[in-house]
């Protein structure tokens, strides 16, 4: 059973900072450095930044709990999404506070994601 409190909790905590970090960047990057001029409300973004974050993680913790279930050709074909190697290494290293050492291999499968897609 997945502790539901503890990821709520841990949800909050990374969104929070993602919102953050991407409200800074707006700010002193986007703006500030590169002069970069912004139209719409940007609190409006962050409330949808915000929102993606949120469905995004909860819908790999969803499908992660479904995998077992799932036939192995829809299992190899979720090999391919960035999304299942990211929620994979995210919740070790937040939820579990692994190291390299555990989450290589789903580095590792985001490097040749990118690389490939990099080619084409």
């Amino acid at each position: 059973m997945l502790p539901i409190g503890r990821l709520r909790r841990g949800h909050t905590r990374v969104g929070r900072a993602a919102v953050a970090a991407a409200a800074l960047s707006l700010t002193f990057i986007v703006r500030g450095a590169l002069h970069v001029p912004i139209e719409g409300s940007v609190a409006l973004f962050l409330a949808g930044a915000a929102l993606h974050l949120f469905a995004t993680t909860s819908m790999g913790i969803f499908m992660a709990t479904l995998a077992r279930s799932m036939p192995q050709f829809v299992q190899n074909v979720m090999l391919a999404a960035p999304t299942t190697h990211f929620v994979e290494l995210g919740q070790a290293i937040l939820f579990r506070g692994a190291g390299i050492a555990v989450v290589w291999q789903p580095f590792r499968w985001l490097a040749a994601i990118r690389g490939h897609a990099a080619h084409e």
